[in-house]
């Protein structure tokens, strides 16, 4: 007996050991420094004015640590064409994006060699790099959390995650995503569950928050803006009228999200792997597992959308040195916040004639794109 009973401490340590080897493993294989790419950069007006600032003086950029760490400088002699793309910006931000990236295609002059890869520069403080460090600290604690519950039911935990998922059983472990994704894009997903032998079994986005208004946003608005979302596009396009109108936006102004499949996707991803999750979890109560589950302050599984106040909500508020690369906006940040985020009245619709001539101008251009 007492051998028996060796042998089964010893399966269970060497499971345990494996968890955590494993844990280690994703970790080194997920954390990646947050590199600066065009989508970010372009979503700052500020941003790009450093950029342009850095290669006009050979200020030099820090390179990102997967492409070697340390710092380069960019010249203005030899890359006219990045210089004139920046330049670009203040008349014309798409195209500027656009010419942006020709340019990295064809090849940036830097003081280490002729380099094709612009995400190869670091996310520094200067480029907005300090919020996303703040925010992985959080998800870092309410990850320990989730492991320490996953210990206190025996080190196999069974966790509801939706139709997308189903009940997963044998939960062992979860481990954090920090990596920045395809094309810079931040990853739907924070953390992703481990069975005991390493499988990925599921996939949850963490909230650092009790209530809607201490939380950031559900996704950008870019992404749907670029995607031509009709009901986006016209609700920056009645921003723009508003901001020309009143000079300034003089206070917030929302749109709650009229499509469910949209609405969805904003909450819990629309793509594969660490685009689409099956849980949300927005906590400041520490995070347990009983019965049922997860246990915090909130949690919603796929498809139910967080209702109320935390609906996706279009919000726009006057902030200086934001707009930038949508409908020529001004000073104003565009966020797909929940409802509840802030204070706010909703948008008024610009003009019905206005409003039709803009839909009518937009057919217009689409046909004869496609006659060419």
């Amino acid at each position: 007996m007492p051998h028996n009973t060796d042998k089964k401490k010893l399966k269970r340590s060497d499971r345990d050991s494996g968890v955590q080897d494993l844990r280690g493993v994703i970790r080194k294989k997920l954390m990646s420094e947050a590199v600066l790419r065009p989508q970010e950069l372009y979503k700052r007006p500020a941003a790009v004015e450093e950029y342009l600032r850095r290669v006009m003086l050979s200020v030099p950029f820090e390179v990102a640590a997967q492409y070697g760490g340390g710092t380069i400088i960019i010249p203005a002699s030899g890359n006219e064409a990045l210089v004139d793309a920046l330049e670009m910006y203040a008349s014309n931000p798409h195209a500027s994006r656009v010419a942006f990236s020709s340019a990295w295609d064809a090849g940036v002059m830097t003081s280490d060699g002729i380099k094709k890869a612009s995400g190869m520069l670091q996310k520094s403080i200067e480029f907005g790099g300090e919020r996303a460090g703040k925010r992985l600290d959080k998800e870092t604690g309410q990850i320990g959390q989730i492991n320490a519950a996953i210990a206190a039911v025996g080190g196999s935990a069974q966790l509801d995650m939706g139709t997308k998922w189903g009940l997963v059983q044998g939960v062992a472990a979860c481990v954090q995503v920090t990596e920045r994704g395809r094309g810079g894009k931040d990853p739907k997903a924070d953390a992703i569950l481990l069975s005991a032998d390493g499988k990925k079994v599921g996939e949850v986005s963490l909230k650092y928050a009790a209530a809607p208004n201490q939380m950031s946003q559900w996704g950008g608005v870019s992404d749907l803006y670029d995607a031509g979302v009709d009901y986006v596009v016209d609700f920056i396009k009645d921003v723009k009228y508003l901001e020309d109108k009143l000079g300034r936006l003089d206070q917030s102004y929302y749109r709650e999200i009229d499509d469910i499949d949209i609405a969805t996707k904003i909450c819990f991803g629309g793509g594969t792997d660490l685009y689409n999750v099956g849980a949300i979890i927005a906590s400041q109560t520490p995070i347990t597992i009983d019965e049922n589950g997860f246990n915090a302050d909130h949690v919603w599984t796929y498809p139910n959308i967080p209702d109320g106040e935390w609906y996706p909500t279009l919000w726009a508020r006057y902030s200086t040195g934001r707009g930038g690369n949508t409908e020529s906006l001004q000073n104003v940040r565009l966020s797909l916040s929940p409802k509840g985020a802030r204070k706010g009245v909703p948008l008024p619709m610009r003009p019905e004639e206005e409003s039709m001539q803009e839909t009518m101008l937009r057919d217009y251009i689409r046909e004869q794109l496609r006659l060419l």
